[in-house]
């Protein structure tokens, strides 16, 4: 028998052989490599989309598109998801939701909606498909809203609204149609005027009459009706406001140079009161017999002087002119300590040294300041020098006609039962003095006719105890140019401004764009609660403090070109570019105002523990001293902190206690009197000059009624 012969090599090929077999069943048993996307045992992923068949829709019609049936026949598992929206406008455009959810369809046309999903491995499958066919609604009826300005030239009011006869108002609309048909606007309007054409989407309507009137819009798409809105606006027009009235300026009479005015403390004149509800008399004070206050105008430099006879002899009161915000004698300034006995009289001379200003004069003997202001007798001093002139002569700032005096007061008169035409003052002292009616000029509400320019206004707070906060109704800016005690360095942008009693601003409005326009000047709600609380405002028929009430109203009747281009900034030689500071002062002086029950069970106004005293004197200044005075409010109520003899530069204010605030803008102005919050500190720096400071001034709150509780002091100045 043969035996078979093996060679080397033949087992070297099936040694190969048997390694290639077990490798093979290795990656077998290991899932054949790893299941990749390349792999061609793993299979496509299914993208189905529900509906899944051709739709349509009408435009504004809504189809919920899900994917959540989609599959992968491998398992490989989680699925994302990958939706387009193609074509015509849908609420969504993408979405990597399972289910896109509920879309809606805003334009004829047609839509793609395409599915992609994708699995855990990232094998994506084929691209489902459904298609939208959106068509134009039939028949939808146009939709939209109506804007008006309130008759101000405000912008998007929507609300209904009040306005005063002989007002124009521009209505606006803003209508839109599905099918984006043409539209037609035919205006509904009830009482008043179309003065353009009403069969545009706009219009400007007169209201001529008093009334409640309403106004719609109906639209027209050529197939639909639609009343915009579903309830007409409600337009309450009330009857014409009282014409403004200016104060009349006093003429002096030349002696030597020096200008000589009279003023005669009068009783019993009676003044005609025009308001809204309709004029009456009421027996006033007045100085001259004036039915309104009077206005002196002088200039830097001048001398003048000033009788005044003491004719209030039946209620047989002293009375007294004092200065307020001048730079003047003690022995001038008209405080308590020198007054004119009733069918006296006394005449008041001094220079003015002082930069110009919007300065005032009113009676302050003590314990009947407030009624005889309150009464009638204040009046304005308006002071001029070269460089209010030169910018007046430049155009710089408004002047002549466009420079106006408002003296604001509130007052409160008795009702006239038997119809006499009569309605005496009420006066009630309480905690301040409150009105239930706000006077301009001696009118409640006054239309003042202006035109399209810049005016300058000059604001008095000559109340007795009520805080304003002045702004314009349709929220626009103006210019504060000035304070008590005369003109900014740089005006002041503001949308409103604040004065408490006895506090004055100027300011600059610009009626240039405004023709046709009826602008209000408001004062807009403030918290002042304690005030309120103190005063027993609301009862009693009186207005809050810090109630939101109109004060005035401009009617921009006329187009003119106004020259004026507003200053920016004053020379450097004007007085209120020199700031006094700190290192300066010799002195410093603290004045807490505060408020307490009396050992007589009376309500105590005091300042420094103490109540006013006549014969004493609180504190002594030196000729020529530079002070700053710390003034702090203790109280729950707030109190306008008034200094004679100077104007002062306030350093800073703040919570008392805290980190106080460096004075900036408004506040960087002359000051004579400073409206201090409760606890609240307000320090303030001044120089007393020698030439022209000597002899007894006050201090005091200058809510009147709180002056004559004893909220005051005595400072002398030595001479």
């Amino acid at each position: 028998m043969r035996r078979s012969t093996v060679t080397k090599s033949t087992v070297t090929r099936i040694v190969a052989l048997v390694t290639c077999l077990s490798v093979l069943l290795i990656l077998s048993a290991c899932g054949g490599g790893g299941g990749s996307a390349s792999d061609p045992s793993n299979v496509k992923p299914v993208a189905k989309i529900s509906p899944e068949t051709e739709q349509s829709v009408q435009v504004g019609g809504s189809i919920n598109f899900t994917g959540d049936n989609s599959s992968d026949p491998d398992g490989n598992n989680p699925l994302s998801y990958q939706w387009t929206f193609s074509g015509a406008a849908t609420s969504i455009r993408q979405s990597t939701n399972s289910n896109a959810g509920m879309v809606s369809f805003s334009e004829a046309g047609t839509v793609t909606v395409s599915l992609v999903v994708t699995d855990s491995m990232g094998l994506a499958s084929d691209t489902a498909v459904v298609t939208v066919n959106v068509e134009a609604a039939n028949n939808q009826a146009p939709t939209g809203s109506i804007s008006h300005d309130k008759g101000n030239g405000s912008v998007g009011s929507t609300g209904n609204f009040s306005i005063t006869a002989g007002s124009s108002v521009v209505f606006d609309s803003s209508v839109t149609d599905p099918e984006g048909d043409s539209i037609s606007y035919t205006w509904n309007i009830q009482g008043g005027t179309p003065v353009t054409p009403g069969n545009n989407r706009s219009v400007t309507v007169s209201y001529p009459d008093a009334g409640t009137f309403s106004i719609s819009l109906m639209v027209n798409d050529g197939a639909n009706n639609t009343t915009i809105p579903a309830t007409p606006l409600v337009v309450t027009v009330t009857k014409d406001l009282p014409a403004f009235k200016y104060l009349p300026v006093l003429t002096p009479t030349m002696v030597d140079g020096v200008a000589t005015y009279t003023l005669n403390a009068q009783e019993n004149v009676d003044v005609v009161v025009d308001t809204p509800d309709g004029s009456w008399t009421t027996p006033m004070m007045r100085y001259n017999d004036l039915q309104l206050p009077p206005v002196i105008v002088a200039k830097r430099g001048d001398t003048i002087e000033v009788e005044v006879n003491n004719n209030l002899t039946e209620v047989n009161e002293a009375t007294t002119v004092h200065w307020h915000g001048f730079k003047i004698p003690g022995a001038q300034d008209g405080g308590p300590d020198i007054t004119i006995a009733a069918g006296d009289s006394k005449t008041y001379g001094f220079t003015l040294v002082q930069p110009a200003a919007s300065l005032w004069f009113h009676p302050h003997a003590h314990g009947t300041t407030a009624t005889q202001v309150y009464k009638g007798l204040a009046g304005a001093f308006i002071l001029t020098d070269d460089i209010s002139e030169t910018l007046e002569t430049g155009n710089e700032l408004p002047s002549g006609e466009y420079d106006i005096a408002l003296l604001v007061q509130d007052r409160r008169f008795a009702a006239d039962p038997g119809n006499t035409g009569v309605r005496k003052f009420v006066y009630q002292a309480g905690f301040g003095m409150l009105g239930n009616r706000v006077l301009v000029n001696g009118v409640e509400m006054p239309v003042l006719k202006v035109a399209t320019s810049q005016y300058r206004f000059r604001l008095y707070n000559a109340s007795n105890a009520r805080t304003y906060d002045f702004a314009l109704d349709n929220g626009d800016d103006f210019y504060v140019v000035g304070t008590d005690g005369g003109l900014l360095n740089t005006p002041v942008l503001t949308d409103h401004i604040v004065l408490g009693a006895g506090e004055r601003a100027e300011i600059v409005v610009d009626f240039r764009s405004q023709l046709n326009r009826q602008i209000k000047l408001v004062s807009r709600p403030f918290d002042s609660t304690g005030i309120r609380a103190f005063s027993g405002a609301g009862m009693n028929g009186a207005l809050a403090n810090g109630a939101a009430f109109d004060v005035m109203r401009f009617d921009v009747n006329r187009a003119v070109t106004d020259p004026v281009t507003l200053y920016t900034r004053l020379p450097v030689s004007a007085d209120v570019n020199t700031r006094l500071t700190e290192d300066q002062a010799t002195v410093t002086r603290d004045f807490v105002m505060s408020m307490g029950i009396m050992s007589n069970g009376g309500m105590g106004f005091l300042i420094n523990g103490a109540t006013f005293d006549i014969n004493r004197v609180d504190e002594t200044v030196a000729s020529g001293a530079v002070e700053i005075w710390n003034i702090k409010n203790a109280s729950q109520v707030e109190h306008p902190f008034h200094a004679h003899a100077i104007q002062w530069q306030i350093l800073d204010r703040g919570i008392t206690g805290g980190i106080l605030s460096p004075a900036s803008g408004i506040d960087l102005g002359w000051k004579d009197t400073v409206l201090v919050q409760p606890g609240e500190t307000v320090r303030f720096i001044g120089r007393f000059d020698p030439v022209v400071n000597s002899g007894l001034y006050m201090y005091h709150c200058h809510i009147l009624e709180h002056e004559d509780a004893g909220m005051m002091g005595t400072f002398e100045v030595l001479p």
